[in-house]
């Protein structure tokens, strides 16, 4: 069908200046980063150092012209592995406990 044809080639296109605008970013690991539009809508996701590249990251993507909306999946790494070393450290200081009694 040719209506849907168009949208996905809009679609496509919209990715690849999304991706563009991403690679220009200096400070951002755009390649960390993965996109996906689906009627204009932008998909972000995948990991980002910090809150800053995540605003950024997502600031890009509204900018791009044909962009209807941006959705934010990206994942602050810090955030994600500091959560596993504070319950890795629960866990041993439970398994200590126990190793005392």
């Amino acid at each position: 069908d040719r209506a849907y044809a168009g949208r996905v080639a809009t679609d496509s296109a919209i990715t690849a200046k999304v991706k563009t605008a991403l690679l220009r970013e200096p400070e951002l690991k755009s390649l960390d980063v993965s996109v996906e539009t689906y009627k204009g809508e932008v998909m972000l996701s995948g990991f980002v150092k910090d809150q800053g590249q995540r605003t950024k990251a997502v600031k890009a993507a509204s900018a791009v012209s044909g962009v209807a909306g941006v959705k934010d999946g990206l994942v602050v790494k810090y955030e994600v592995f500091g959560r596993l070393r504070a319950s890795r450290r629960a866990r041993l200081s439970c398994d200590q406990y126990s190793d005392a009694l």
